[in-house]
């Protein structure tokens, strides 16, 4: 997944190319790390970190025009989504969520069952696990579907209390 992020990232104008150099020695650093991680709190916190930088990069790839151009671009959680990268992001990662899911499922694997997201009551941590692994595909999906104007700002409205939300008209 680092490697997958790296490679994303590093597709970008050359205008950034120190800022890109540097965050993307320093996640090459934090991959090499992960080789000698003595448990899987210190991997998590590892990946986390990468993810960090990632997305510090992500916001870099958008048009300078976009409001959302920016160094200082975070993935928000909460629900509702705030801005049209976010409802973008939340809608692919929702629909590759589900079919990961219910692909395991078919193949009668326990999806509860994983290896570096936690293991709590109704998280399934085998398909978090197996999402990182194409999150990027979304990420790119959403960087296209923006920079190329297949969704405008007008494609999304705004609701109190519901937030931001993409318009299906």
């Amino acid at each position: 997944m680092i490697q997958k992020r790296r490679a994303m990232a590093w597709e970008s104008n050359g205008e950034l190319k120190e800022k890109f150099d540097n965050t993307l020695s320093l996640m090459t650093s934090l991959a090499e790390h992960t080789k000698s991680c003595e448990n899987m709190e210190a991997l998590r916190r590892l990946e986390g970190k990468t993810a960090a930088l990632y997305f510090e990069l992500f916001g870099l790839l958008f048009k300078k025009e976009f409001p959302f151009y920016t160094s200082a671009f975070r993935r928000v959680r909460p629900f509702p989504s705030t801005n049209p990268v976010n409802i973008l992001h939340s809608f692919g990662y929702t629909l590759l969520h589900n079919n990961i899911f219910s692909l395991l499922r078919m193949k009668g694997l326990n999806p509860y069952i994983g290896f570096l997201h936690a293991e709590d009551k109704g998280n399934p941590a085998l398909i978090n696990d197996l999402v990182e692994e194409f999150r990027t595909i979304i990420d790119s999906m959403t960087l296209y579907t923006l920079n190329k104007g297949v969704l405008r700002n007008k494609d999304f409205f705004y609701r109190k209390k519901q937030g931001r939300m993409l318009s299906l008209r």
